[in-house]
Formats: structure tokens, C-alpha cells, sequence
């Protein structure tokens, strides 16, 4: 009976603190949005000083992908969106946040700020390792059941990202492999442009980077998935020690893992630099 009650005790803690996170997320997405909202109405051109931050290979493309992210309708609407509607347009990344929340034992005041570095950006970017447990889409953390499922999922790693982003730095830095997930800030579908566009910027900068640190990029092989949840998502294996017996055991089993879910990579042509053979 003790434990029942210690662990009823437990489970209300669990979801009274998961409620304020929520809280915290609606907080800070209306005050960035609110903040969009004002300088569009003063005149400033949003969309051209955040178009560097849009995942495309060139200026043109960019600047249309923000000016169809930054309108004044969206900003207005963003601004004031309720609790739960913030955490619909939040969804691909908030969930795990939750989990890196519960996980992390960060104070309230470290994950505002963190959920206000989030919110702010136009990408989120998520890492595990390679055969983590990444936590499901249908379940909710303020819920009893949260318990149970954040002793089986893995905890991620969560970014804002952009063209020179740390999470191509911190993966490269790395000598064991992860898996990649990413969205958008306000998790909408990526249209089949965008996702190529993306795929190709996200691959080419994280090749760049590690030929940056003096690393081969041959030496690594990044695998986009096909998404198993949303078109809301861009899923990765990056695998390091490319042609190494140890790589192609993972990839092999990477890729048994992917069928037997139904799914499988995208094939897509490597890209090159100068200075490769």
C-alpha cells in the first residue's frame, strides 16, 4: 500500500511538472511570436534577416522559404494560440523534449531558456544513438503512463539549428554514431522541395563540417530515412569508419531494423569536395 501511494505521490509530481513545461513552451512560443507580430507591423523585413537561416543552397530559395514562414497572419495567430494548441503546432519536437526535461533534472528557469532558444529558431534538431528507444508520438507526458515510458526511452540531445548549428560540430566530435531527427520550429509538413532542399544542405554542411576538423567526410555516411511518423520529420543514420567491418555490420543491421518497420533509406548521390580524390 506505501508503495502504491509513493508512487501515486511520484506520478503527480511527474505530471504537475510536465503541465509547467507546457506552460512554459506556450509562454515562450506567444511572447517570440508576439515579438515577430510587433516588428512586422513596425516595417522590419523578418523574413529577408532570418533567410540565412533556412536550410536551401541558395539566397532566392531562402528568401521565398521565409517569407512564406514569416506573414503577418501567421504571426498574429501564433501569438495568440492557446496552451494546446501550441503544443499541437510543437508536437514533433516538444515530446522529446519532455522526455530530455524529465531526464535532464534541469530547473524550470534552464528549460525556459532553452524552450525560448526552440521556439525562436526555424529548426529543431534532435540526436540519439544509433539503437536508442525514441520515445512515441501518442502518449502524454503529463499522464500517469509517463512514468513507465521514461524508464524504457532514451533521452535525446535537442537543438536549435541553422547553417553553422552545433549539432553538426557535436556529432562529428563524436566517434560513435546517432540518429538524426529533425523539424520545424512550428512542426508543419515539409513539401517535397523543401525536403530536398534540406537534405542536401543538412548532409553537404555536416561533410563540410568534419572536413572542417580535419576529419575525412569519406569517413562517414550519413542515411536519410524514409519518415516512419510525419512528413513533419527528417530522419538520419549517420554512421561512422566508412568501410570499416564495424560500419557495415551497423548499416547492415540499421537497414534489417528499417524493413522490418516497412521503410528503408533515400537514395541519394553523395556530395563531393574539392579537395576528395
Amino acid at each position: 500500500m506505501q508503495r502504491h501511494s509513493g508512487r501515486s505521490s511520484t506520478c503527480s509530481a511527474v505530471s504537475a511538472r510536465a503541465k509547467k513545461i507546457e506552460k512554459l513552451l506556450a509562454e515562450r512560443f506567444r511572447a517570440h511570436w508576439k515579438a515577430v507580430e510587433t516588428d512586422l507591423g513596425n516595417g522590419v523585413d523578418v523574413a529577408k534577416q532570418r533567410a540565412w537561416f533556412f536550410l536551401a543552397s541558395d539566397s532566392r530559395t531562402s528568401q521565398r522559404m521565409a517569407r512564406r514562414y514569416y506573414t503577418p497572419a501567421r504571426a498574429t495567430k501564433f501569438a495568440n494560440s492557446s496552451i494546446e494548441e501550441v503544443g499541437t503546432l510543437c508536437w514533433a519536437w516538444f515530446i522529446p523534449f519532455q522526455m530530455y526535461a524529465h531526464r535532464s533534472g534541469s530547473s524550470l528557469r534552464e528549460l525556459g531558456d532553452q524552450l525560448g532558444q526552440l521556439v525562436a529558431a526555424e529548426y529543431v534538431a534532435m540526436t540519439w544513438g544509433l539503437f536508442d528507444a525514441l520515445p512515441e508520438y501518442d502518449w502524454d507526458p503529463s499522464s500517469p503512463e509517463f512514468i513507465e515510458a521514461s524508464s524504457y526511452y532514451d533521452c535525446p540531445d535537442l537543438y536549435d539549428l541553422h547553417p553553422e548549428g552545433d549539432v553538426y560540430e557535436s556529432i562529428v566530435m563524436q566517434e560513435s554514431g546517432h540518429y538524426l531527427r529533425i523539424c520545424k520550429s512550428v512542426a508543419e509538413p515539409f513539401l517535397k522541395a523543401e525536403r530536398d532542399l534540406a537534405m542536401a544542405e543538412i548532409e553537404f554542411q555536416f561533410f563540410a563540417n568534419a572536413e572542417g576538423e580535419g576529419d575525412d567526410p569519406r569517413s562517414w555516411r550519413v542515411d536519410f530515412r524514409y519518415p516512419e511518423h510525419s512528413r513533419a520529420l527528417i530522419e538520419a543514420d549517420i554512421v561512422p569508419g566508412a568501410g570499416s567491418s564495424h560500419q557495415k555490420d551497423t548499416h547492415r543491421l540499421l537497414a534489417a531494423q528499417l524493413k522490418a518497420n516497412g521503410t528503408g533509406y533515400v537514395k541519394r548521390p553523395r556530395p563531393r569536395f574539392s579537395g576528395w580524390d
